[in-house]
């Protein structure tokens, strides 16, 4: 073992100084003593005895690693077979020496670090080590590392260790988009004043993510009544995404309607580059704003027939905020083609609701409440978002029952938060400890907040805006339903009085 390990350190050796030597003696014309023979040597039919062998303990290494001009003669010398005339040296084998032995670390080295990284919990593949041009992935690598370790503490109820290992990934990859929309939404949670910049990052960094993020952003900022922040991003996106005008111009009027701030209306009516819709609608609902209340319906009804769906549904929705429940059920009827399902129905409750139709109100509810398969779910979110327009504790109590029938899915979840806000919203604090447990899984119940809410909702002076941070998922639907509450209670006002027990 000395003996190989004392060759192989003189290989490394011998491989530059021999052949350093003889690229001389060969640019020297092959003048004088070659410097690889025995100077005593005269050389003869024996040949002339090599120099370079002295001390190696297998000189047979010698001639397969640095020089394949030695060999042994009948006498057991080790001699040179070519005379001093063709002595040269042997840089080809001193390339060829390096780049194995550099291809070989280079293996190891890539086996090694592929094998810590794995056992790190890095999703690293060997094609990621030892290809160069899949070296730029490593980052998107060890973010998703960090995005696990997110995933794993929001799961076990510790969301700002979550938001710890989030910062972690997108300083390691900027360019993650998942890592950085997954930061934004739990910032809303735990940082909400920090949120809304990293949003502006997304949106501009991620063109191709750009329809996602606006719509996260913008119920992130419905949820905190940032309306001048919603106004200025629904008024953007109505430029760049007019395919989306309904959702982007209900957002708008909601903003307005909210601040009382009607110039956000007309910065719409006045700019050309949006779709006409738009322009439409805001225009109609600047008029009802300097309009009498008491002159609203009929500026309603001498209006043109709305010819798009959310034209007609905005007119329905402002002859229900007027009180004209009939002409708001003829024009309903009529658009009925242009209309989700869901949106007949929501504004079929709140017209019956506003015109005192009790028996109508209660054969449409039963027919929601009552629905089966895949439309039982939206039946109850539809009906308890009703509720938290229009309060009604005998109603309550059948959507809750209605619930408590609905088997176990992923749609439940919407009823679950919707039912969840009507009941503290009617002052059934003690349903909602049940209803809480209802979301299906633990990562959905851990998006419920882990706190003491029903003692919080016990408090005064709570804001139903505070259900809408502490309650998840919130749907587009019960973030309008809850903010509608507000404005026709006095939005901008301050918090509402808690409700009775």
């Amino acid at each position: 073992m000395k003996g190989w390990l004392g060759d192989l350190l003189r290989t490394f050796w011998a491989w530059w100084y021999w052949n350093a030597r003889k690229t001389l003696y060969v640019a020297r014309g092959r003048v004088g003593r070659c410097p690889c023979h025995n100077n005593s040597d005269i050389g003869g039919p024996d040949g002339v005895r090599c120099d370079a062998v002295l001390f190696w303990k297998d000189p047979r290494r010698f001639g397969r690693r640095v020089c394949p001009l030695l060999t042994r003669n009948a006498k057991g010398d080790w001699i040179c077979r070519v005379s001093p005339a063709e002595v040269r040296p042997f840089w080809g084998r001193v390339a060829i020496s390096h780049a194995g032995a550099f291809v070989a670390l280079a293996v190891v080295a890539g086996v090694l670090a592929w094998g810590g990284m794995r056992a790190v919990g890095y999703h690293v593949s060997l094609r990621q080590i030892f290809w160069p041009r899949a070296w730029s992935e490593l980052k998107q690598v060890r973010a998703d590392l960090f995005r696990e370790k997110a995933e794993t503490a929001l799961a076990a109820g510790h969301p700002r260790e979550a938001v710890t290992a989030l910062l972690v990934a997108r300083q390691v990859n900027p360019g993650d988009y998942t890592s950085g929309i997954m930061l934004a939404q739990l910032l809303h949670m735990v940082q909400p004043d920090s949120v809304d910049g990293l949003y502006a990052q997304l949106l501009s960094q991620h063109p191709a993510h750009a329809k996602e993020t606006a719509r996260l952003w913008c119920r992130s900022l419905l949820e905190r009544a940032q309306m001048g922040g919603v106004a200025a991003l629904a008024l953007a996106r109505l430029e760049a995404e007019p395919g989306a005008a309904p959702a982007w111009t209900h957002a708008l009027i909601t903003a307005a309607r909210w601040t009382r701030n009607w110039t956000m209306l007309t910065t719409a009516i006045d700019n050309p580059r949006l779709p006409a819709e738009t322009r439409a609608v805001c225009a109609l609902e600047l008029k009802l704003r300097r309009t009498d209340p008491a002159h609203a319906r009929t500026v309603l009804i001498a209006e043109p027939s709305p010819r798009t769906p959310y034209a007609a549904l905005h007119r329905v929705e402002r002859l229900v905020e007027f009180g004209d429940a009939f002409e708001a059920l003829d024009l309903l009827r009529a658009a009925r083609p242009l209309l989700s399902g869901r949106d007949v129905a929501r504004l079929t409750l709140a017209a019956d609701a506003v015109g005192r139709n009790r028996a109508r109100l209660e054969r449409e509810s039963a027919r929601l409440l009552a629905a089966s398969g895949a439309d039982a779910a939206a039946g109850v979110a539809i009906v308890a978002q009703h509720l938290i327009h229009y309060p009604d504790d005998a109603l309550l109590v059948r959507c809750r029952e209605a619930f408590e029938r609905l088997p176990a899915s992923g749609g439940r979840d919407e009823a679950a938060a919707a039912l969840f806000c009507a009941a503290a919203l009617a002052g059934q604090i003690d349903w909602l400890p049940e209803i809480r447990k209802q979301f299906s899984g633990q990562g959905a119940a851990s998006l419920v907040a882990q706190q003491k809410i029903e003692e919080r909702l016990r408090g005064k002076g709570w804001s139903p805006l505070f259900l809408l941070s502490v309650v998840r998922p919130v749907s587009a639907d019960l973030n309008y339903a809850v903010l509608e509450r507000m404005i026709r209670a006095g939005a901008n006002v301050g918090a509402l009085r808690s409700p009775a027990k």
